[in-house]
């Protein structure tokens, strides 16, 4: 398992919140890979896991992580 999806199944699980604009653009630096992978990394994935499995995997971690995007300032949440 990468190290992107360990990353985000911690926060998911221990409900570590996201409440900054700079926590939101670092996540996604770091997780983007997850987001646009490259062919090569996909083949490394596929002897891991089916590919389809992988990108099912990835699309609800980055889906479950919106939900961690927490703010008081509807300003600042609305810039996240």
């Amino acid at each position: 398992m990468r190290i992107e999806r360990k990353v985000l199944d911690r926060m998911i699980e221990y409900g570590i919140e996201l409440t900054s604009v700079e926590a939101v653009e670092i996540l996604f630096v770091f997780v983007s890979t997850l987001i646009t992978s490259s062919q090569e990394m996909r083949k490394e994935e596929k002897e891991e896991e089916e590919e389809e499995d992988v990108f099912e995997r990835d699309q609800y971690l980055l889906g479950s992580v919106v939900h961690l995007i927490k703010h008081e300032d509807a300003g600042v949440l609305f810039q996240v």
